[in-house]
């Protein structure tokens, strides 16, 4: 009888045929990974083996792992064989995995048995393990293939790789201290060999000279999370500045790059200073005169206080530090070393070049540094300034550039260039403002605040931006004048003021009668006809207006002289009064033509009215614009309106009372008639009302008309003004 094993497989059933014989594919578990070519497994009769290794793969988090020992024939015994670990790289005891050796016991008829195992889900990272597992001892049945009777499970690790990095980012030493280690450490212990290169990468320590190391590489054993780098100090007996040294790690292999990648060690230097000479300007200060052309002159000279030792030169560096003249366009220096040996000169020069320039400008200064001395300190005087005086350079003449400019109305801005003759090396400023023009200012015509302009040295332009307003009003072409006033570091040169000229592009407006045509009863006795401009203009309009032929009235039924009508700037509306005569006949309707002629300042619009006199007709009605109205106590007066109905040459007068709940406490009325002068149609009745500071209820005024002379009552003849109090209530609460 034939033993055979799946790994991870659920129940199988296999035929009763005598040859080969198939077994179910089995679910997989979870974390279980199987090839196509496992997807069934095979077992044979003991006749025909087939000689085959089953392998197997899990994911380390699985948790559990389990395999199946087979029958290949249902057998009527009971069937035992024994099956342990008999290999591989993973650890047991609860390590990587638990299982223990064992037996596994077929009853009569049984054909598959499953066992199974933890796995143990570490958080290391390692290489990918197995569990060897072998079959032996069967009882009632006989091994299959030696290849069958073992099987070799995978245990697929899933933890990620450590973190490698220095400890620390920097550390120091002193120069005595001579073999500093560097600690390198793991995040976490791997379980596979961590290793990591690393390099010198900077710092201002000489190699060989300071400290000795060469490139090198780290390794961590699995299990073990630190390593150091060994650093070999050189105890050199010469004072100097700390110095560092710069280690860079590379790039690891079963680990990534953590955080610190980098550390600097700083060497602290124990060497004692006194033997050391000193360096120093002799003076702190020092003055040129710019030149006509380029010149060098020695900067006030650098002493050491004694020779330095044979064979140990001292040198001190220089450069130009500040000051405020600019390198290139004033002078030049470029940074440099002394050099000072035991033989040699104690005392040496630093040349500089001065250099012209034709600008007025202020006197300069140029500020030289000792710095980074070698077998030597620093003395007293590290630093020296040298001050350039300027060589009386004429000021430069500040004016507009032209002395007038010429712009559009609808252009809306302009810029008035002022110009330096020639450029200054000091600053500039001149002010300006309107001195003049026809112009108005204040945003009406242009905008433009008095200001001053600032020339930077070695800028020759600037402008004075305004802005013109595009009024849409016809009028004549403006002037702006602006005056520069005493400039600073600057004269003035000839075009001190600057006339700009608005030139206006707006249309002359039409004049003309607002309407054709106009009927007014005869009884009224006057028609007011409108004259109207198109467009207000900032220009004086006038317009001559006359009766002319063609009208069937005659002149005993009218009154209207020849005339002119004259428009202020801005008034857009003038009035042409016709009078009109009742005579009391029964008679047609008459015509009054009207012509418009010469305008001035404008162009014609509609140059002919007609007005029609009817015959008879109504006298105009006087009524109230609105029945009620009514305010708060405390607005002090009201107005109610009174309106007739039409204008009319006759003087209306009409006459109301007052009544209401309201007294004369209350309120007070001027008089008691309302007069219309001829042409008038609107008229106001003014009330005086009294704040009491009494708490009343809602009072009413009530204004009455009466029957009015020449003209009739209209349909509102009573008002109501209501009194609303503004008093608060008081009590208690």
């Amino acid at each position: 009888m034939l033993l055979n094993h799946w790994l991870n497989h659920g129940p199988a059933w296999m035929t009763g045929r005598s040859s080969h014989r198939r077994v179910r594919p089995l679910k997989r578990r979870a974390g279980y990974s199987q090839s196509r070519s496992d997807q069934y497994a095979i077992a044979s009769r003991i006749e025909s083996l087939e000689n085959r290794l089953v392998l197997s793969t899990i994911s380390e988090s699985a948790g559990m792992a389990d395999f199946q020992v087979a029958l290949a024939t249902p057998s009527p015994q009971v069937v035992t064989v024994k099956y342990a670990v008999t290999g591989g790289t993973a650890t047991g005891g609860g390590a990587d995995f638990t299982l223990t050796n064992g037996m596994v016991t077929f009853n009569a008829n049984e054909t598959v048995k499953t066992v199974r195992f933890p796995i143990v889900n570490d958080t290391r990272d390692e290489a990918d393990e197995t569990i060897r597992i072998t079959l032996s001892a069967p009882s009632n049945a006989t091994l299959a293939t030696l290849a069958n009777s073992v099987i070799n499970v995978t245990i697929l690790d899933d933890d990620a790789p450590p973190r490698v990095s220095f400890s620390t980012t920097a550390s120091t030493g002193s120069e005595s201290v001579a073999a500093p280690k560097l600690t390198v450490a793991l995040a976490a212990a791997s379980g596979q060999i961590v290793t990591v290169p690393y390099t010198v990468s900077g710092g201002n320590a000489t190699s060989g000279i300071d400290f000795t190391l060469a490139n090198g590489s780290l390794t961590f054993a699995p299990g073990q999370t630190t390593q150091t780098i060994g650093l070999a100090i050189l105890n050199d007996l010469r004072h100097e500045d700390a110095e560092t040294i710069v280690v860079t790690l590379g790039t690891p292999t079963n680990a990534l790059l953590g955080t610190n990648t980098t550390h600097t060690y700083t060497i602290q230097d124990n060497d004692a200073v006194s033997t050391l000479p000193q360096v120093t300007f002799v003076s702190a200060t020092a003055t040129a005169t710019e030149p006509a052309a380029k010149t060098s002159v020695n900067l006030p000279a650098v002493q050491l206080s004694s020779a330095p030792a044979v064979g140990k030169n001292a040198t001190v560096k220089y450069t130009v530090t500040g000051g405020s003249a600019t390198s290139g366009s004033d002078f030049t220096l470029a940074a440099g070393t002394l050099t000072f040996t035991s033989t040699g000169s104690l005392t040496q020069v630093i040349p500089i070049s001065l250099l012209p320039d034709s600008f007025d400008e202020a006197d300069e200064t140029v500020r030289i540094t000792l710095s980074a001395p070698s077998n030597a300190l620093l003395g007293a005087i590290t630093t020296t300034t040298l001050t350039l005086q300027d060589d009386a350079d004429a000021p430069p003449t500040v004016a507009f550039q032209v002395s007038t400019s010429t712009i559009k109305e609808a252009v809306k801005t302009a810029s008035l260039i002022v110009t330096l003759a020639v450029a200054s090396g000091q600053p500039v400023t001149v002010p300006y403002s309107v001195s003049g023009g026809s112009a108005t200012g204040g945003g009406v015509d242009f905008t433009l605040a008095s200001g001053t302009l600032t020339f930077a040295p070695g800028k020759t332009t600037a402008t004075i931006p305004l802005t013109i307003v595009d009024d849409k009003l016809n009028e004549l072409n403006e002037t702006i004048q602006v005056t520069l006033g005493t400039p600073a570091n600057a004269t003035l040169g000839a075009n001190v003021a600057h006339t700009l000229s608005i030139q206006d592009d707006d249309p002359l407006p039409k004049v003309g009668f607002k309407a054709a045509t106009s009927s007014v009863s005869e009884k009224l006795g006057l028609d007011v006809i409108p004259v109207v401009l198109s467009a207000a203009t900032s220009q004086t309009v006038t317009i001559n207006y006359a009766v002319t032929t063609g009208g069937t009235a005659s002149a005993t039924d009218y009154a209207l002289p020849a005339g002119t009508l004259t428009f202020a700037p801005g008034e857009t509306t003038k009035n042409i009064f016709l009078s009109f005569v009742d005579d009391g006949a029964k008679e047609s309707n008459e015509t009054v033509k009207i012509s418009l002629t010469m305008p001035d300042n404008a162009t014609l619009g509609t140059v002919l009215h007609t007005a029609t006199i009817t015959d008879g007709g109504t006298l105009p009605s006087v009524t109230f614009v609105a029945a009620t109205s009514s305010g708060s106590e405390a607005i002090g007066q009201a107005n109610v309106a009174v309106a007739l109905s039409a204008p009319t040459s006759k003087v209306v007068t009409i006459n109301y009372s007052a009544g209401g709940t309201a007294t004369s406490t209350d309120f007070s009325l001027p008089s008691n008639s309302v007069t219309f002068q001829p042409g008038e149609t609107l008229k106001n009745i003014p009330i005086t009302i009294f704040d009491d500071k009494r708490i009343d209820p809602k009072e009413t005024i009530l204004l009455t008309l009466a029957v009015p002379l020449n003209a009739t009552l209209g349909v509102t003849k009573l008002h109501t003004f209501t009194i609303q109090d503004n008093d608060p209530l008081v009590g208690f609460d």
